[in-house]
């Protein structure tokens, strides 16, 4: 039942000796570990990690059942639990279903799994997410920097760190975290995106407009992220206030809303494309977050209107709204002073 875990025991000294290098031994001792001895349920966990990479709501809901398909097989696979405390977090702050629930459904599991192993590195990286999304600031650092110390070949606790970091206003040590995930998981392009927003509030613009065609050139692949990674260099140009580059790559990702709204302030297209979103959305009868729904309006250069629904995820404690502490570059015409009212309001329910 362990051959697998041996075998890939072999491997990484193998690559070690190979790259003249040698293991610590927190890094033996990691391999060594062996988190379930049920290979099928160790399969599901793959799977599903990987899934929650992408950030998208059917990844995550496939991956939620992939985790649950594991502790089912292995009742005792704590990190399994973990996974699955995962999909219900990314869920809250991403706005896919009800926060409310979501936090509850995952601090049962992230309970669940340090019943099991309180040293698991993965189950400290889901405790310091769920105390993010729960305004303790202070708390999820602590934790999310005792998660490295257990288990520093994680990509997920760095993103959260940096992100933490950013909301802090510490975009120095941010990007030195985005840069330690990076070298952790160099495949993970999540990790680059959000770097160029720590470049460009630190006003670096010629480093962070180089990382963004460098994302643009790795999605040669894949026209339709190839167009939207255009589409986000444009706005990148329009922050640093260069508008004729701005247009322009507006034009190569094909954005007639961009070009529109640049040319002659008319935002009409986009806004269009997000009224139609959301009329969609309830529809469905899906959850809705205030939060990302003004965030997209904010995107569309709606000003009052993304600023009534940051007012309503006020009210309502969504756990997204310490997105708004960071600067984004992606607001077209909502200035930050416009938004100096919104971020105290934010601050004040948050444990720095």
């Amino acid at each position: 039942g362990n051959d697998i875990f041996s075998i890939q025991r072999e491997v990484a000294l193998a690559i070690a000796a190979i790259l003249n290098t040698s293991l610590s031994k927190k890094e033996t001792q990691h391999l060594d570990y062996i988190p379930t001895i049920n290979l099928q349920a160790y399969d599901l966990y793959l799977r599903g990690k990987m899934l929650l990479e992408n950030r998208n709501k059917p990844d995550l809901l496939i991956a939620r059942d992939l985790f649950q398909q594991a502790v089912n097989k292995d009742n005792s696979f704590a990190n399994g639990y973990s996974g699955l405390a995962d999909t219900y977090l990314l869920s809250s702050f991403r706005g896919y279903e009800d926060p409310v629930k979501m936090l509850w459904f995952a601090k049962k599991n992230i309970d669940i799994a340090l019943g099991l192993d309180s040293f698991s590195g993965e189950i400290q990286a889901s405790l310091g997410y769920w105390y993010y999304q729960n305004f303790d600031l202070h708390a999820a650092e602590m934790t999310y920097r005792r998660a490295i110390g257990l288990n520093a070949s994680q990509s997920n606790v760095y993103l959260w760190l940096a992100i933490l970091l950013e909301a802090k206003g510490d975009h120095e040590e941010a990007l030195k975290i985005y840069c330690q995930g990076g070298e952790v998981n160099p495949m993970w392009e999540y990790l680059q995106e959000n770097k160029v927003r720590v470049m460009a509030n630190k006003d670096e613009a010629e480093q962070a407009l180089q990382l963004q065609k460098n994302l643009i050139e790795k999605a040669a692949h894949d026209n339709k992220q190839q167009r939207e990674r255009y589409a986000d260099l444009s706005r990148l140009h329009w922050s640093f206030n260069e508008k004729a580059a701005a247009v322009k790559a507006a034009k190569t990702a094909g954005n007639m809303g961009l070009i529109k709204f640049y040319t002659s302030d008319d935002n009409l297209i986009l806004l269009a494309e997000v009224d139609k979103f959301y009329k969609d959305l309830q529809e469905r009868s899906e959850y809705v977050s205030q939060l990302w729904m003004g965030v997209d309006y904010a995107f569309a250069g709606e000003r009052e209107t993304a600023l009534t629904c940051f007012e309503n995820a006020i009210a309502l404690k969504e756990p997204a709204i310490t997105f708004l502490l960071m600067k984004d570059y992606r607001f077209l015409n909502i200035k930050y002073l416009s938004l100096a009212l919104i971020i105290r309001k934010v601050r004040q329910l948050v444990n720095f």
